[in-house]
């Protein structure tokens, strides 16, 4: 089955040919010219035609769906489409026999979804806000922006598979691991000696605050389960023993 970037590549190919109501790719010759303006008196007037034959002959003709059945049934070994009457349908037609289809808020970033207006008109979108719309007999096949357009729906067309583009590589995401929050080391403290005023030291409610009625006797800092200093600068020291709970002065201590 034929790819939708191959259904992009043979539109832009085709930039520039002329729009013949009713064709899907032949070779436009005298004969064809006249069935359609036999079988489309409405769309190939006396006036297209003559222009038709002077600009147009000798060169592949389509209308908007045209393109994209000429592409479904392009034979590389003729070098030509080969008709498929069980594929013939309209540009409405080929919009009600997309299985997936929306509205164009949710067109996809895929190349070769077909484009329409209402069931009247079909066009290949090929990316970056870009479509390939045979767009009538007065422009030929051109390259138009599509958010210029009155397109209204996509669709995804049901006779080619759809791949994806060079380099869209799918992109795996890592999962981002939580920090490692170590908990903060707790400070290592230089031994200290008591001096002979403080061997005893008198634990009080707060620093600088009431005694508690108990004393303590300072071995070294780990006693000390956190340090304060007074308005004076002075360090206290918390202290949680058998003894009594509270603050003494640290400041009687000295450092060896």
């Amino acid at each position: 089955m034929k790819s939708n970037l191959e259904l992009v590549a043979f539109a832009k190919k085709h930039l520039g040919a002329p729009y013949w109501y009713g064709t899907f790719g032949l070779v436009g010759t005298e004969k064809i010219l006249m069935e359609k303006a036999r079988q489309y008196p409405k769309y190939m007037t006396p006036n297209r035609v003559a222009y038709a034959r002077a600009h147009h002959i000798g060169k592949r003709t389509f209308d908007c769906v045209g393109l994209i059945k000429g592409f479904i049934w392009w034979d590389n070994s003729k070098n030509s489409p080969i008709y498929n009457g069980n594929q013939d349908v309209s540009a409405g037609g080929m919009r009600e026999r997309c299985k997936q289809h929306g509205t164009m808020s949710t067109l996809p970033e895929i190349p070769g979804t077909l484009v329409f207006i209402g069931g009247r008109h079909v066009g290949v979108y090929i990316g970056n806000g870009k479509v390939i719309e045979a767009k009538g007999f007065d422009y030929g096949c051109v390259m138009t922006d599509v958010h210029k357009g009155q397109w209204d729906s996509w669709g995804m067309c049901p006779y080619i598979k759809y791949v994806p583009s060079p380099g869209d590589i799918p992109i795996t995401k890592t999962p981002v691991k939580p920090p490692v929050v170590k908990p903060p080391e707790k400070p290592v403290f230089k031994p200290f000696m008591v001096t002979p005023k403080a061997v005893w030291l008198n634990i009080r409610v707060t620093p600088n605050g009431a005694s508690t009625g108990k004393r303590f006797v300072f071995k070294d800092m780990s006693q000390v389960k956190a340090i304060k200093k007074d308005a004076q600068g002075r360090e206290w020291y918390h202290i949680s023993t058998k003894t009594g709970i509270g603050w003494v002065a640290g400041w009687l201590c000295r450092k060896l």
